[in-house]
Formats: C-alpha cells, structure tokens, sequence
C-alpha cells in the first residue's frame, strides 16, 4: 500500500511538472513572444500617435493664440519671430517623429531576428530533424523508445521521412 502510495504521489508530482513544463512551452513559443513583442509595438505606435496628435493640438492652439494676438497688435517684427518659433518647432518635431519611429522599427527588427534565431524551423533549417513514432505521433528523444520495427517520421527543414526501425541500441 505505502508502494502504491508512493508511485500515485510521484505520477501526480510528474503531472504537475508535465503541466507546467507544457505551459511554459506556451509562453516561450516565439509565435507567442512574436505577438507579444507585436502588441507591445502596436501599444507603443498608439501611444506615439496619440502624443503627437496631442502635440499637434497644443501646437495648433498655441498658434492660434498667437495669431489672434498678432491680429490685435500687428507688429510685423513679433510676427516674423513668431513665425520663425513656428518654424524651430516644426523642424523639431519631424525629426523627433523620424528618430523615434526608427528607434521602434529597430527595436521590432531586433527582436524578429531573435525570434527568428531561436525558432525550431531554424534549427531544422541546420540540418536537426524531429523524430517521431508514427503510432502516438510522440517525439522521440531515446534511442531506446523505439525498438526494432518502430515505424517513425522525421520532420526535415524542407518534408519529412517515415522509415522503420531497423536496429535499436541493447
């Protein structure tokens, strides 16, 4: 009994760390991380967006403004400097825009080529393969899980293999 125990205690621990292992599996898929890193961007460009625009909205009231005074005063001198300001800020902003749309394209560059660097198809892509029994479709990492006559299939870069297991290690 205390045997029996023991070894329901132990297929509940390897449960338990079988689904842990499976939704970790999940988090770290790069199509997953992929998305995460497109959400994050996407959030990023909204925010990037929504500032400019409130920016431009200041920017547009502060001219406003300026312009009423320019109408009640009409000095030429304050409207020449005016709109030299207006010019300055202008030729701020769109390198700002520029600099930091380039920055977040880096950035997405970036982490697409680490995605990309760490994708199983790149490792097939290397010459790996992933070899699995034809009868559960269960990915074989032992030798010794396929005996003599296993049928398996072999997932290459480009197609896949079935082929039949000849000899297998004692």
């Amino acid at each position: 009994l205390r045997l029996a125990a023991r070894w329901a205690r132990r297929c509940d621990e390897w449960r338990q760390a079988l689904g842990w292992a499976q939704r970790r599996l999940v988090q770290l898929h790069p199509a997953a991380l992929l998305e995460q890193r497109t959400q994050r961007l996407d959030e990023l460009g909204g925010r990037l967006s929504s500032s400019l625009r409130a920016r431009l909205l200041q920017a547009s009231h502060g001219l406003a403004a300026r312009r009423a005074e320019l109408l009640r005063e009409s000095p030429a001198a304050l409207l020449a400097s005016l709109s030299q300001q207006v010019a300055v800020f202008a030729a701020r902003l769109v390198p700002a825009t520029g600099a930091r749309l380039e920055h977040a394209g880096a950035a997405l560059g970036s982490a697409a080529r680490a995605l990309q660097a760490t994708s199983p198809l790149a490792t097939l892509g290397r010459g790996y393969a992933v070899v699995t029994r034809l009868a559960d479709g269960r990915v074989l990492r032992d030798a010794a899980e396929a005996p003599a006559g296993t049928e398996i299939e072999a997932r290459l870069a480009r197609g896949r293999l079935r082929a039949r297991v000849t000899k297998s290690p004692a």
